[in-house]
């Protein structure tokens, strides 16, 4: 109506969602590997979150009460996640190698309470930890092949380097390599299922939203197998 044509020049003028640097997916393999050879829980850390396609706040803050390794499933509690509705599925289906990289840093006994992936000082990791990481890793990286660990496409439209970040890269990787018709994975997956998987909210009008309630556990699984064998198939017991 009315309002409808009074908003549209403020749609048209809204300031544009910032997009994260992601490493292409086609490259999440060589960062996989690149990660084996570092030190330190950090590493893991960053691995799970690729492995999971999660928000870093999330992964983080992640206890071992929120995981249940014989389901193979992470409930991420409301206060981790972006959105906040108490009836909103935060399930997180995990892979084989996600369960291996849990078991790298799971101690004899843990609690319930107790973080997965402990800093130094026995709290949890900051974002700034992360993103030293990965900056650590593309100086690294940049002296091997003169160019590191960067967005292509972002720094050709920014016309600067723009180095990855751990949130582009394990969700934009992971929604990239879901969809992608090169592989033919836009026919082979569920692209529902994929939204899913980053707990993206479906549409929600007042018929579809009041009765579609299929979680879509099953192709979600297999997505999350997929994903994990990708990302790990430059992994070997050399590593």
């Amino acid at each position: 109506g009315p309002l409808g044509v009074l908003m549209e020049g403020a749609r048209k003028n809204a300031v544009r969602k910032e997009i994260f640097a992601a490493l292409p997916y086609d490259r999440i393999p060589s960062f996989i590997q690149a990660l084996y050879h570092l030190e330190g829980t950090s590493r893991w850390m960053m691995m799970f979150a690729i492995l999971t396609a999660s928000r870093m706040k999330a992964v983080r803050l992640a206890t071992w009460g929120e995981i249940d390794v014989e389901k193979r499933i992470w409930e991420i509690p409301p206060e981790h996640d972006k959105i906040k509705d108490p009836k909103r599925d935060r399930t997180i289906y995990l892979s084989q190698q996600a369960i291996e990289v849990l078991e790298k840093v799971r101690p004899n006994l843990p609690r319930a309470d107790d973080l997965i992936f402990k800093a130094d000082n026995g709290g949890s990791f900051s974002d700034a930890a992360t993103t030293a990481l990965i900056r650590r890793m593309h100086a690294r990286q940049k002296a091997l092949d003169g160019t590191g660990w960067i967005d292509p496409d972002k720094s050709k439209r920014e016309g600067k380097i723009c180095i990855v970040t751990a949130h582009g890269t394990a969700r934009s990787g992971f929604r990239t390599w879901a969809k992608d018709d090169r592989l033919g994975n836009n026919r082979r997956y569920d692209q529902e299922a994929a939204e899913l998987c980053l707990l993206h909210c479906k549409a929600s009008d007042d018929y579809h939203g009041a009765y579609d309630r299929a979680r879509l556990s099953t192709e979600r699984q297999r997505l999350m197998n997929d994903w994990g064998k990708f990302c790990f198939s430059l992994v070997t017991d050399k590593c």
